[in-house]
């Protein structure tokens, strides 16, 4: 399960959720690491998108599911953010992601 929505971000740095962006809009590939967010268009404007998945939890004594996410741009890593969150499995986790491209 894999849904982006469009989000707004004013001055202040709060966000505003929109709309489900159009499949075709974005293109996903699974990697070693999880998987690779691609946004097919070109812009001039900035874009903000909220990333919402899930992932199974299926070993008894995990604790925690890592978030890792990298934003590149022209080949050079201009973001770096981890996260950890605590879990008891099994269980089925749903992450929510805000990207401001």
């Amino acid at each position: 399960s894999f849904i982006v929505k469009e989000a707004t971000i004013d001055d202040t740095g709060n966000a505003t959720v929109g709309d489900v962006v159009d499949p075709a809009a974005y293109t996903v590939r699974e990697n070693s690491q999880g998987f690779s967010f691609f946004y097919n268009y070109e812009s001039n404007s900035k874009k903000a998108f909220e990333i919402t998945y899930k992932t199974k939890v299926t070993d008894p004594n995990r604790t925690s599911v890592r978030n890792t996410v990298n934003l590149w741009n022209n080949g050079r890593q201009i973001e770096n953010y981890v996260k950890d969150i605590s879990v008891a499995a099994p269980t089925v986790v749903y992450i929510a992601l805000l990207l401001y491209l």
